[in-house]
């Protein structure tokens, strides 16, 4: 992403997306023009964070737990 390079069009599929260096990339590539599929295991931040990015789809699984079986 050196000197500002477009990616118009794009779909980036960003995880770790609710903070960090996943919630910095996300908002770098909305920022640039991609379309933005923010994955996490938390479904609160990613949500809030694709109500600000243009063109963004937040998406949340938490992680299995012994009791699930």
């Amino acid at each position: 992403m050196v000197g500002g390079m477009r990616v118009d069009g794009a779909v980036a599929i960003v995880t770790g997306a609710s903070s960090g260096i996943g919630l910095e990339t996300a908002r770098l590539l909305s920022a640039r023009g991609a379309a933005v599929v923010l994955a996490a295991r938390r479904a609160d931040r990613p949500a809030a964070l694709a109500g600000e990015l243009p063109r963004s789809l937040a998406t949340a699984r938490r992680p299995p737990r012994a009791h699930d079986a």
